[in-house]
């Protein structure tokens, strides 16, 4: 008990420090996700399109939210017959857990086409099973996915993240 009471200038101080540094880095968000964004353009309007984000920590991406914009109106189907009978990636992801999928068909003439992949939740066999070409907003082949290799894949196929495609639309409006 005499060694704390002697040495108590210093433990007291350096406790406080400790504390400091805990919470500096709690409040700095090193252990929170970070969220990058990709875009692929088929056509200048941007009718047809995939917008892939994806949440990480590190190199491991957690999360990836892919929406796929496709014009149906070339098609000349009434809408209500189109929804019956459209069977795009959504039907393919729909029974998977750790995968949630939706349609809206309320932008006119384009289907939106939404799946979000939580990582943490979904099986090494789903993954394995339902994998398909990264570039077009389906799953990879195994875990953990790496952030890197996926970007440098994406980017191989035209993909651009927000702030390239913010930059390319500002030089093309001047």
């Amino acid at each position: 008990m005499n060694i704390l009471r002697r040495y108590r200038i210093i433990i007291v101080p350096a406790f406080y420090l400790l504390i400091m540094i805990v919470l500096t880095v709690v409040v700095s968000g090193v252990f929170t996700p970070h969220k990058i964004t990709l875009q692929k353009f088929d056509v200048p309007e941007g009718e047809n399109r995939v917008v892939i984000t994806y949440y990480y920590r590190g190199d491991e991406i957690l999360r990836q939210k892919t929406k796929l914009y496709n014009n149906y109106d070339e098609t000349k189907t009434p809408v209500n017959e189109f929804k019956k009978n459209y069977k795009g990636l959504t039907s393919k992801y729909k029974s998977i857990k750790g995968v949630s999928v939706s349609n809206d068909f309320s932008l006119t003439g384009i289907i939106v086409e939404t799946i979000d992949v939580n990582y943490n939740d979904i099986s090494q066999t789903n993954l394995k099973k339902y994998h398909g070409q990264i570039e077009k907003g389906e799953l990879p082949q195994s875990k953990p996915v790496s952030l890197k290799s996926t970007k440098k894949t994406l980017i191989k196929y035209g993909f651009v993240d927000s702030a390239t495609s913010f930059k390319l639309k500002e030089k093309k409006d001047n």
